[in-house]
């Protein structure tokens, strides 16, 4: 592999990086949106991989006194059924459908421990109880994974997984307020600075190793 292969890996690597930080400063306001982490790893055989992956770092609470959006204070994710299929959130933005059924911001079905919630002008204590006229009818199912098993965005603040997911014990919610973006702002537009000058070094290479080819082939030329 000659130098400009190499600087142009280099450079391919750098914008990977970039889409991911792009992506994150574009969702910093995002209720519930996990930030992107992208970063090269070297193989055994000496072969370097872009790979990716979700951060869990935990974000601020931001009040919204809406009493359908719900904060997730201990660990762990809302449960959410979409066209069949489960799916992690930690946006709390809810509402109740027509047919009275409690909703993600996402049109999936927020879960309970005894499946779809339906429910009248509910109330979600801090238990993560859903009280309808004073009774207890269903609570918010809470799950977490193992932080080592790998999320996978698929929009719409949803998350999925195939690892094996736990139900949380103590949860521990919050009315009234939604979990914020985990994006620390000024450190990815530190980090996007620095990727930046990366790859404009990394052209400057390539320009002045093309510069150099020319001048030998001149060269060579006048012999």
């Amino acid at each position: 592999m000659d130098i400009n292969e190499i600087t142009l890996q280099s450079i391919n690597s750098s914008l990977k990086q970039l889409t991911a930080l792009s992506q994150n400063v574009a969702n910093v306001n995002t209720p519930g949106y996990l930030s992107a982490v992208s970063f090269s790893e070297k193989m055994s055989n000496g072969n370097t991989v872009d790979k990716a992956s979700i951060s869990l770092n935990k974000a601020p609470i931001k009040e919204t006194h809406r009493p359908l959006d719900v904060a997730i204070l201990s660990n762990g994710f809302f449960e959410i059924d979409k066209n069949e299929q489960l799916f992690l959130s930690k946006n709390g933005h809810f509402y109740i459908d027509s047919e009275q059924y409690l909703k993600h911001s996402s049109g999936g079905y927020v879960m309970g421990e005894n499946g779809r919630i339906t429910a009248n002008n509910p109330i979600i204590n801090s238990n993560g109880n859903v009280i309808v006229d004073g009774v207890v009818i269903d609570k918010i199912r809470i799950v977490t994974v193992d932080k080592k098993s790998p999320l996978e965005r698929v929009g719409q603040n949803l998350y999925q997984t195939t690892a094996s997911k736990k139900m949380v014990e103590n949860v521990q919610l919050k009315s009234g307020s939604l979990n914020g973006s985990n994006v620390e702002s000024s450190n990815e537009m530190v980090k996007m600075i620095e990727i930046s000058r990366r790859i404009q070094t990394s052209q400057k290479v390539i320009n002045a190793y093309d510069q150099l080819l020319n001048v030998g082939i001149n060269e060579l030329g006048k012999r």
